[in-house]
């Protein structure tokens, strides 16, 4: 991960990799789950009792509340990531539920609309390719410092067991998982800037 601003390093220590989940459809949980390096388990339930590492969801208002519902109901909190669903900017209720539940939360990140994915039949690895170049874009640009928010909030709740049980993995899903990221053109992994995989407990 060298060369990549403000990301906190997923060493040793971590003992597995951080399991991501959606609200609902369509949010940008499988971009997450692509740009940390972490095992999409696609939408969970509203009531929180499927627990995550990270919980994502679009930016519009009730989007927003239902996943801080479910965020708090979960028994260990996840990190609350919120994809922009346009390129209009954070409306006031969404900006103040995200302040109201921050000092609650391991971590809130938002993560800003990206309009180069609009006309891209494989986004997620056109995500990859300009994150992790040498010289990105200025959206890359930003999107990896996004990054680097999200990594530094889900790293200690990687760096501990996990409270639950039914996402783990064996050890040739998690090699299958690593050469399919490996593969990706441009990722950077070259220069050891790729993303970061972790051994499931």
């Amino acid at each position: 991960m060298a060369g990549l601003e403000g990301g906190a390093a997923m060493n040793a220590a971590t003992v597995r990799q951080p399991v991501i989940g959606g609200i609902g459809g369509g949010v940008g949980t499988s971009m997450i789950a692509t740009l940390i390096g972490g095992l999409d388990v696609g939408v969970v339930a509203g009531d929180g009792s499927q627990v995550v590492d990270v919980l994502v969801t679009e930016s519009t208002a009730s989007a927003v509340r239902a996943a801080i519902g479910a965020a708090m109901a979960m028994p260990v909190r996840p990190v609350l990531v919120v994809v922009a669903h346009s390129p209009e900017g954070w409306s006031p209720p969404v900006r103040q539920r995200l302040k109201m539940c921050e000092p609650n939360l391991p971590g809130v990140a938002r993560v800003s609309w990206i309009s180069a994915l609009a006309g891209c039949d494989d986004p997620w690895s056109y995500v990859v390719e300009h994150v992790f170049a040498q010289k990105p874009l200025k959206w890359a640009l930003t999107t990896r410092k996004e990054r680097g928010v999200i990594l530094d909030a889900v790293t200690p709740l990687v760096s501990r067991p996990a409270p639950f049980e039914s996402y783990e993995r064996s050890d040739s899903e998690i090699a299958a998982d690593l050469d399919t990221h490996a593969s990706v053109p441009g990722s950077g992994r070259e220069q050891g800037n790729d993303p970061p995989h972790a051994r499931v407990s």
